[in-house]
């Protein structure tokens, strides 16, 4: 009789304690809290949003780049890609590769900074940007988002080799951010398991049982996800970082100097000249040189100390800007522009 009222209480404690599960899981996804559906988000961009490129799959190439005309709706916004796989506002809009002698062009590449992340695309910098754009001629400008999730420079070098020379930009717009030197590669490799020169991983029964918890339990997993993030942040000051002594950067600089030097050279060939914002937090010191050395024109991409008191990011766990960060950054963009005469004063 003893044995079996254990076993009812153990039974009845199991129970309680799956529906308190369930409950919480069911409240964290109501509420959204601290913004985790940014997790859930970036799986469905890189499951539904996004092709991988035949022949490339190597970490020389791009592994992937926007699908054109897509329509996918997000939590907290949709995204949106023309006919030509630049993000666009509209999924059915066409796209002509060659420039329209009545409008200038910007190509702007970069990784999800230039993508506008987690805001429409009407609220995007670059839309923002080019609203009342005009060139040095007085004609209104075309800007083309061709921001791409995780990219690194060995991804956007390769993409501007495959598609800049159809598109014949007046100038290219790159924004690097501080993990541009980190090997997207690396990243995704095991993620595109099955892909043209890629060999899926064993599943283990652990690896089964995780996908299992991230389906059923995207809320909570989300919140957990989230609090190791912060937990494995260094809270040391900005300024006594030094990125440059660390050994991703060591190992990573070399091979994003050499793709910054490819895209140089293509603008070179295009007659494009090269802008770089630089977006780095904290500070990477070879950016600025590797910019001087080459004669490109960099401008501080960043927000100061007062426009992050002021709540320009979309949540803790989305950092990035919001629509009144990107506001701040098309102004930031747009002096930079004018500045070196790609727009008009």
């Amino acid at each position: 009789m003893r044995r079996r009222r254990l076993l009812v209480r153990s039974l009845v404690s199991v129970l309680a304690l799956a529906l308190a599960t369930v409950a919480a899981e069911v409240a964290v996804r109501a509420t959204d809290l601290f913004g985790i559906s940014y997790y859930k988000d970036v799986n469905r961009y890189f499951n539904g949003a996004i092709r991988l490129v035949p022949g490339a799959m190597n970490a020389q190439g791009r592994i992937f780049e926007n699908k054109p005309s897509v329509d996918l709706g997000l939590v907290r916004f949709h995204f949106k890609t023309d006919a030509g796989g630049f993000r666009a506002s509209d999924p059915h809009a066409p796209f002509e590769p060659r420039r329209d002698p009545g409008r200038g062009r910007i190509l702007f590449l970069g990784d999800s900074v230039t993508l506008a992340w987690g805001v429409e695309d009407e609220d995007a910098w670059i839309r923002l940007v080019e609203r009342d754009a005009r060139d040095r001629a007085g004609r209104p400008v075309q800007c083309l988002n061709a921001g791409h999730l995780s990219y690194d420079s060995v991804q956007e070098a390769d993409w501007l080799a495959a598609h800049g020379p159809d598109l014949r930009p007046d100038a290219v717009v790159l924004t690097y951010v501080v993990n541009d030197f980190e090997s997207t590669w690396e990243q995704y490799k095991d993620f595109l398991g099955g892909g043209e020169g890629i060999v899926r991983p064993k599943v283990t029964w652990r690896d089964e049982m995780h996908a299992t918890v991230v389906t059923r339990f995207r809320g909570l997993y989300g919140l957990w996800h989230l609090f190791e993030e912060r937990r494995n942040l260094d809270h040391r000051p900005p300024g006594e970082l030094d990125v440059e002594s660390e050994p991703v950067f060591v190992e990573g600089w070399p091979r994003s100097e050499k793709a910054l030097d490819r895209i140089l050279a293509i603008c070179g060939e295009l007659g494009a000249p090269l802008v770089l914002l630089d977006h780095t937090t904290p500070r990477i010191p070879a950016v600025r040189r590797w910019c001087e050395a080459h004669g490109v024109a960099v401008f501080d991409f960043t927000f100061t100390a007062e426009e992050e008191a002021r709540g320009v990011r979309n949540s803790l766990a989305d950092a990035h800007a919001n629509e009144l960060g990107q506001t701040l950054l098309a102004a930031k963009a747009r002096a930079a522009l004018r500045a070196v005469g790609v727009l008009a004063p």
